[in-house]
């Protein structure tokens, strides 16, 4: 149970644990007030469920409730306890292990209310430097390549695998919404720059997969291709897409980092959590259709976009989701005249 009765949000708890589990304190008051039931401990069916704030329950009510929904037990009346446990959410995996050992067992979700942990943005933003000119710089050349040959629009990503003092571009693509499209007003919203890269990288991934189960190589999905235009159209991409590079060990593109030309919309920016993706940077802010900046007034002297509200979705840490990532605003070019050149990255987008 839950002495303090402030918050009854307890998504950063675990509802059920395993004996195993809890903390060394509990363990001991389980076994001391529990002696009936100390055989069922080893079983993995025995569990300890965290039901709800004390003041928002009845224990008389809660125990005859219990009694009559588990199975009987000979002489075993089902035990409550109270214990004190964390009322917010921890704000960073060292400090979820420390409250699972004196409290009771806590998950990091990277949902912080207050924000990502300033060490965290620190480090971040200092391995984001060292390389930020050529990635941003590539994904500008794909994107002024996109319109030149009318592909798409001028939009560009490049998705990056970074590990320890060096990084590797994995994928490279451009707006190819008009290939197929040309009579549609809005064009082939799945061949978006960002979903055409996540696609690129699956495809990589895939054709791996394929190697390792069959011994050889094997074709790309065809049908995939056709529809997310996920596989390279232009020579920029060719050379990255060629690189047998491939991420981690991992779902997708956990943890990797992508360096867009513009904000991306709501679609690519829920396909960019939904690929775990963990840092992204982005140049210009799109206020019409931007769903990664969670202000919703006008904002910024060196966006291009800088007029206008903004649809303040702020995507990229949204606690309701089930992932969070990093996001910065960059723009090199407007930057350059700036008094220190180098410091090309913007403000954390702050929630």
């Amino acid at each position: 149970m839950v002495e303090d009765s402030r918050s009854i949000d307890l998504q950063h708890l675990r509802r059920f644990a395993k004996f195993h589990d809890l903390p060394g304190h509990l363990k001991e008051s389980f076994l001391i007030k529990d002696a009936i039931a100390q055989p069922l401990q080893d079983d993995p069916g025995y569990l300890y469920l965290l039901v709800a704030p004390t003041s928002s329950v009845d224990i008389l009510a809660l125990r005859k409730s219990l009694s009559g929904a588990l199975p009987p037990l000979p002489l075993y009346v089902p035990p409550i306890w109270t214990t004190p446990v964390p009322s917010l959410a921890p704000t960073s995996q060292i400090q979820a292990v420390k409250w699972t050992m004196s409290h009771w067992p806590t998950v990091y979700k990277k949902n912080n209310p207050f924000g990502p942990h300033p060490h965290i943005l620190s480090r971040a933003e200092n391995e984001l430097s060292r390389d930020l000119h050529g990635w941003m710089g590539m994904a500008h050349k794909v994107a002024t390549a996109s319109k030149a040959t009318g592909t798409g629009e001028a939009i560009g990503a490049v998705i990056v695998y970074r590990t320890g003092s060096s990084s590797h571009a994995l994928a490279l693509a451009g707006d190819a919404r008009w290939v197929q499209e040309r009579n549609c007003p809005n064009g082939n919203v799945m061949a978006h720059a960002t979903l055409r890269a996540i696609g690129m990288v699956a495809q990589k991934l895939r054709a791996l997969e394929r190697k390792n189960t069959s011994g050889s190589e094997s074709s790309l999905d065809t049908l995939e291709s056709t529809i997310f235009l996920d596989r390279p159209l232009l020579p920029q991409e060719d050379v990255v897409f060629a690189d047998d590079t491939i991420p981690p060990a991992g779902y997708l593109c956990h943890n990797l980092e992508i360096y867009l030309t513009h904000e991306p919309c709501v679609m690519c920016s829920m396909a960019l959590l939904h690929s775990r993706f963990g840092r992204v940077v982005f140049s210009s802010r799109m206020p019409k259709t931007g769903a990664l900046c969670s202000e919703g007034t006008a904002f910024g002297a060196y966006s291009e976009n800088a007029s206008g509200v903004g649809l303040g979705h702020g995507l990229f840490w949204t606690r309701e989701l089930n992932w969070s990532l990093l996001a910065w605003e960059t723009d090199m070019l407007l930057h350059r005249d700036r008094e220190d050149p180098d410091d090309d990255i913007g403000p954390m987008i702050q929630g």
